[in-house]
């Protein structure tokens, strides 16, 4: 047993109820917002969130706001209902450090906690900073190793930093969030074995509302044991590692050295898995020499870490929960048509015969990971290369995405993305990005929502 002489409860909650981000930290999670609601707005059509819908209608009635149809479910269900249409089509964005999609859990809990306690914009924004920090500097702790180990660590991480955020909305008391804290890690799980099945998006709702239940629960002056997260039958040990000096990370790092500010968050350009954009954006500078000569590939080689792989087990899928964790199947409609979109998702575009042609070309290798302290090691990158029939060999390789911090999507393609997934306006767009001066923040996306 390694004794341990801090307790990381009452180092997060310290941060979760002081820490004052400054522009610098806020201003870039202004249009992530933005976008993570558009998800949401997208998702609500989608086959998981409408038979969520008629799963939780059955068991609890309620006025807590669906958005992007007109119905409403009690808070819970609400909040998870919320948060499984933001992940529907994995379009939402996601963090580096613990390779969570922090603010389709984040977000929803947060609106949800905004039916308790009237919320302005400036409020929610530093709540969801905290939140999503919360779950930067954990994912940072306990490595990449969590996820190889199978946990789906936006379920786990994501859980304990809606949490911090809800408990920061609602101006819980030290010792409160310290409880919230620990409360949420008694129900921080999910696997990635679900990945290609409906429940890979429900157990961010699940994750959502846990981090609401959680705030909730400690406001009332229910507990938890606060050294859960360190304990060697807690959260590390049992799930990552008991490693003092990774832990002592958080201690020495948590408000001083924002891992928003080093790290940023990745906004996705297309619906599918983030591990599968490294090569997407690799195939999209090639296919600018391919011209004409697609139809005369021989065969597509992609090198990418193991760890990357690992998470993409679908060559040719049978479904659009399995597409989206098919790198074969989008690699192959990117290099086609140069775009993979939901309408392409709707008409089945994996059991296209050219795109079926096309997967069974392309071979996957895969190399093991140098540093599971780095998501994206730039050392690293995808390794794309592309045979032609007639022997020439075209080469790309792709260490940061198009969408992450190194390589961004622009404001107009951020628009171009929202509207073509929610069928609003790019005035809608621009109007939402007003959010953070909302004095209802509530109000405001429920205003925002209808059509």
């Amino acid at each position: 047993m390694i004794a341990m002489s801090i307790n990381t409860t009452e180092i997060l909650a310290e941060f979760a109820i002081t820490a004052e981000p400054d522009n610098l930290i806020t201003e870039p999670l202004i249009a992530a917002i933005v976008d993570c609601f558009g998800c949401i707005i997208a998702g609500s059509k989608s086959e998981v969130a409408k038979r969520c819908y008629k799963s939780f209608e059955k068991i609890g009635y309620g006025n807590s706001t669906l958005f992007g149809i007109e119905k409403s479910l009690n808070l819970q269900n609400a909040t998870v209902y919320n948060s499984v249409a933001g992940h529907a089509w994995d379009f939402d964005d996601y963090e580096a450090p613990g390779s969570t999609h922090p603010s389709v859990v984040i977000l929803p809990a947060l609106l949800s906690a905004s039916h308790l306690k009237k919320t302005t914009g400036a409020e929610l924004l530093i709540a969801y900073a905290i939140g999503v920090e919360v779950i930067m500097q954990l994912g940072q702790a306990i490595t990449l190793e969590h996820y190889a180990r199978g946990f789906h660590s936006t379920a786990t991480l994501g859980t304990v930093g809606a949490a911090a955020a809800v408990s920061r909305l609602l101006h819980l008391s030290k010792e409160q969030t310290c409880n919230a804290l620990a409360i949420a890690v008694s129900q921080a799980i999910g696997y990635t074995a679900q990945f290609g099945s409906n429940t890979k998006g429900i157990q961010t709702g699940f994750a959502a509302r846990a981090g609401l239940e959680a705030a909730v629960l400690a406001e009332s002056g229910t507990t938890g044991n606060l050294d859960i997260i360190e304990n060697h039958n807690g959260f590390f040990a049992l799930l990552g590692q008991l490693d003092k000096n990774r832990i002592n990370l958080i201690e020495n790092n948590i408000g001083k050295k924002w891992s928003l500010l080093e790290h940023g968050l990745y906004l996705k350009p297309w619906p599918s898995c983030g591990y599968t954009h490294r090569a997407i954006t690799a195939a999209l500078t090639i296919r600018q020499e391919l011209k004409n000569q697609i139809d005369h590939i021989s065969e597509v080689n992609v090198v990418m870490p193991d760890f990357h792989y690992g998470i993409l087990p679908f060559t040719i899928p049978k479904n659009h929960n399995e597409a989206l964790f098919s790198l074969p199947a989008c690699l192959a409609k990117i290099l086609l048509d140069g775009s993979l979109t939901l309408r392409d998702y709707e008409n089945s575009f994996w059991e296209h015969s050219k795109i079926q042609q096309l997967i069974r070309k392309i071979i996957i290798k895969t190399e093991p990971v140098r540093d599971l302290s780095l998501n994206y090691d730039p050392k690293q990158p995808d390794r794309l290369s592309i045979k032609l029939e007639d022997g020439n060999q075209l080469e790309s390789h792709c260490a940061f995405p198009l969408g992450s911090p190194k390589n961004p999507m622009k404001l107009d393609q951020l628009s171009d993305k929202f509207r073509s997934i929610t069928g609003y306006s790019s005035e809608r767009f621009q109007n939402l990005l007003n959010w953070p001066q909302a004095s209802d923040v509530l109000e405001f996306f429920r205003e925002a929502s209808k059509h």
